[in-house]
């Protein structure tokens, strides 16, 4: 898989950075986020959706079933919810070796 999520330290992420983040249009987050219940954006008073960083973690997830592996739309559905538990504690592991890296590179910089 050549794909790597960026570090996430913001609260919010605009459509626009999401679509850069994976080299996706708008249409496609629109389309993920009718498909996907978990992608539900928080939309604001002007229309602008917003998602939060697990947010944008479970786009990574749909986009590396459906654009790096090929599965169909209906295939990643029903692999995300069957592994529902196994991709969260996937997520909680990757979330704690995140913790150890920033540590390790703030030992290196001291």
């Amino acid at each position: 898989m050549g794909f790597t999520l960026p570090e996430l330290t913001k609260r919010y992420y605009t459509t626009a950075e999401v679509c850069k983040m994976f080299g996706i249009t708008r249409a496609t987050v629109r389309y993920w986020e009718e498909k996907f219940p978990q992608l539900n954006a928080h939309k604001f008073n002007n229309g602008e959706r917003r998602f939060l960083a697990d947010q944008v973690r479970m786009i990574e997830q749909v986009y590396l079933l459906v654009r790096e592996k090929g599965y169909t739309i209906q295939g990643a559905q029903q692999e995300l919810s069957d592994n529902k538990k196994w991709y969260k504690q996937k997520e909680q592991v990757l979330e704690k070796l995140r913790e150890i890296r920033t540590g390790l590179e703030e030992l290196r910089r001291t």
